[in-house]
């Protein structure tokens, strides 16, 4: 296959379409070679738009999702980014050039093993890769100026919202009720004085992010 090709079709037909028009997003997406982080045999349907699973409860995004979510972002050169869940590496990999510093957050040490030798490949010198509870986030490392996460979440902990700096933002699809409720793309920001204001920006349905799943509730 022509990856090459895949993903410029990617960024044209899939990505900027939906109103993604920041040149240096749309140029990480096109540079990063999506089909490296995949598993074996997965390839062929990198470039789907489409949740792509790759074992042990992590996913590729629809590119369509991620990419929207970076534009609200609004990635700044000088951010010190928390990648939370970075799987393989690829979400940390788009991030390398639009940021400073990337944080990436995983618990799957075999992962992050895979993870840092693609980087490596790629040239991205500027993520660190942490093992770590991921609900915990990296308190000796915050206050970070971006954090998001590679897949829905019920709700976003405490402990990692008190790790954004002021004049800082959070982007999270929150899905509270799979199955029976659209997910929704929200930006939380904190602002002077420790104060948040919150925001929807758009539906999106993925996947839970392991360890990020609603409670269970009985039923009597």
């Amino acid at each position: 296959m022509n990856f090459e090709q895949c993903r410029e079709n990617m960024v044209d037909s899939q990505i900027h379409p939906l109103g993604v028009v920041d040149p240096r997003i749309l140029e990480s997406f096109s540079a990063i070679p999506r089909e490296k982080f995949v598993n074996p045999g997965q390839e062929g349907i990198a470039y789907c738009d489409e949740d792509l699973p790759l074992g042990a409860g992590r996913f590729l995004m629809e590119p369509s999702v991620h990419a929207r979510l970076l534009q609200h972002a609004a990635p700044r050169a000088d951010d010190v980014v928390l990648d939370i869940g970075c799987g393989i590496g690829y979400s940390s990999a788009v991030l390398s050039s639009l940021v400073s510093t990337v944080i990436a957050l995983e618990n799957d040490q075999e992962a992050l093993t895979r993870a840092e030798s693609l980087w490596g490949e790629l040239g991205c010198t500027n993520i660190a890769a942490y093992q770590g509870a991921l609900r915990e986030g990296l308190a000796e490392h915050a206050p970070f100026s971006l954090i998001l996460f590679n897949g829905a979440v019920s709700s976003v902990p405490t402990e990692l919202l008190s790790q954004l700096d002021e004049n800082s933002r959070l982007l999270a699809i929150l899905s509270p009720n799979p199955g029976r409720e659209a997910g929704k793309a929200v930006l939380i920001e904190r602002c002077p004085g420790g104060h948040f204001s919150d925001r929807v920006l758009f539906d999106a349905n993925i996947p839970c992010l392991s360890g990020f799943e609603p409670r269970k509730e009985f039923v009597f």
